[in-house]
């Protein structure tokens, strides 16, 4: 059972999971076949807005009104990253083709460039 109203839900490339991103800080990653529960992501400190997987299906990000994106392992459910640096609540995420960069976009009108290595902004594009 979701924590909240779901705001987003996506396929991961190969179709076999589906990620939910809800209110309450939670998301979750489903089994697409079964709609067993397999992991909670749980740690963002207000409603998750977005959730996305990266290409090669090892790791998702969220984004929250608590304006971070946290990255996670797929496999354990482990938050991995925390991306600190929007000054508003962050909307959107995607992973870069490599997967070695993150995109994140904000309400407060910049979109941010990060490496998913080290968590460093790369780039802002106000």
């Amino acid at each position: 059972i979701q924590t909240g109203q779901v705001n987003t839900a996506v396929f991961s490339r190969e179709g076999f999971h589906v990620a939910t991103a809800s209110n309450h800080g939670t998301s979750a990653i489903w089994n697409a076949r079964t709609g067993e529960r397999l992991k909670t992501l749980d740690g963002h400190l207000g409603d998750v807005n977005s959730i996305a997987f990266s290409f090669d299906g090892q790791r998702l990000v969220t984004t929250s009104v608590d304006r971070t994106a946290k990255v996670w392992c797929a496999a354990t459910g482990a938050c991995q990253l925390t991306l600190e640096g929007h000054k508003w609540a962050t909307t959107a995420a995607v992973f870069s083709c490599d997967d070695r960069c993150l995109l994140t976009a904000s309400e407060d009108r910049t979109a941010k460039l990060w490496s998913v290595e080290s968590g460093e902004c790369l780039q802002t594009f106000e």
